[in-house]
């Protein structure tokens, strides 16, 4: 079983705005747009997924994992691919509506969450810069 099915290498506008990945990358930006989980936290849902609803015909749990492993990436790549898309480009080429589409499914995810800066990008929420709550222990 495949959620994102990948004709090239890398991905691309192209892989994104495919008739099947369209879909998924539209679910992943309006459920994950404010906090994307990591590529572990995919896994370990992918795996039960998996396990559960019988995505795959398998029965011994590794196959699963290692099928998850490699899932995880292309999704939490698509994902990726659409929110710095989102961050880097302020308008979109003409003839990308799909595009335009997920960028502003984006915008109103993190208008939503209040997690806009003033110039329409999304408020960093870890990285350089940010410093560390003030209850947490070093």
């Amino acid at each position: 079983f495949k959620f994102v099915i990948l004709e090239g290498k890398d991905m691309s506008e192209r892989e994104v705005e495919s008739d099947h990945n369209f879909e998924v990358a539209l679910g992943l930006c309006a459920s994950f747009a404010e906090h994307p989980p990591t590529k572990k936290e995919f896994q370990a849902a992918l795996t039960w997924c998996s396990l559960h609803y019988r995505l795959n015909p398998w029965k011994e749990r590794h196959y699963h994992e290692t099928w998850a492993e490699v899932e995880a990436g292309v999704v939490k790549s698509v994902l990726s691919y659409c929110l710095d898309r989102f961050q880097r480009n302020p308008g979109v080429r003409p003839g990308h509506e799909r595009t335009e589409q997920l960028k502003q499914v984006v915008h109103e995810r993190l208008k939503e969450c209040d997690m806009l800066t003033p110039c329409g990008k999304k408020t960093p929420t870890r990285g350089r810069g940010m410093s560390k709550p003030k209850d947490a222990k070093a």
